[in-house]
């Protein structure tokens, strides 16, 4: 059996089952960290397949900006709070521990991928040491780049003839899932320095953003890139290093514009929702 979580929201609670728990731990990932006290209250989440439940989309780029910024900090809180609980557990199987663990590690862990840069663009040429990759390196950069959206790549085959829109699609989860790594860095960041996680609410309202606007809205995602563009051309001699992260970033202006008008493309391509 997989491990299912209770994530907020379209779920039924047994009095019994929340008085066992003690209610909702106060942290910001409080959905999970519910599910788990019921788990070692010897409770488990069952799935009704009968029942839909919609979910609101976040309604601009600067919304969905805000929440991965939450989820992220939320993830790393929770860890900090229960990898051992969950790693000492005797109710659960030892692979619903890992499908549990692999849920709440996979936005903190593209965290990780910044020790990659640092080695590859900074250490390595400061040694002396040109680093030197076969092509066929990059299938596996772009497998698991691709993989995220593989489930809604085969949906979108199946209802959507058109290969230019398929293309479109494709081309925008690249942007806006590319365009996120400044925003989980900096909650990364954020959170192992000062040890808090902060609840933001989603915005449910969206705005109209200029330009410029945007522009100085992106300003850290930004600089970010300008900074690594500088270092590894001046290290590395090119930008191979950094491309898949450059071309996206830049993007986050385009993203934020387009959502003046577009707030549905933002739904289309929504394929990794904690839902």
């Amino acid at each position: 059996m997989v491990f299912l979580s209770f994530l907020g929201h379209g779920a039924l609670i047994s009095k019994a089952c929340y008085r066992a728990a003690d209610g909702f731990p106060e942290i910001v990932s409080e959905d999970i960290a519910f599910t788990m006290e019921s788990v070692f209250k010897g409770y488990h989440v069952r799935f009704a397949k009968s029942i839909i439940c919609e979910e609101q989309f976040p309604v601009d780029y600067p919304a969905f900006l805000k929440r991965q910024h939450k989820w992220v900090g939320g993830s790393l809180e929770f860890i900090k709070n229960y990898f051992w609980k969950i790693f000492k557990s005797t109710e659960l199987d030892w692979f619903q521990k890992l499908d549990i663990l692999l849920f709440v590690f996979n936005l903190p862990l593209t965290y990780l991928f910044s020790l990659f840069l640092v080695t590859n663009i900074l250490i390595m040429p400061l040694l002396g040491v040109r680093p030197s990759y076969s092509i066929w390196l990059l299938i596996p950069t772009f497998l698991f780049y691709f993989s995220p959206m593989l489930n809604d790549i085969i949906h979108q085959a199946k209802f959507e003839p058109s290969i230019l829109k398929q293309f479109k699609y494709l081309l925008s989860s690249m942007l806006l899932y590319g365009s996120v790594y400044y925003t989980t860095v900096a909650a990364s960041m954020k959170y192992l320095f000062t040890g808090k996680a902060k609840f933001v609410v989603t915005p449910k309202f969206n705005d109209n953003y200029g330009f410029w606007q945007s522009f100085f809205m992106n300003q850290g995602t930004l600089l970010f890139v300008l900074a690594l563009v500088l270092i590894s051309w001046a290290l590395t001699g090119g930008l191979s290093g950094v491309i898949l992260l450059v071309v996206p970033a830049i993007s986050s202006v385009y993203l934020t514009v387009m959502t003046n008008h577009e707030n549905d493309w933002l739904e289309q391509i929504e394929d990794y929702d904690h839902d």
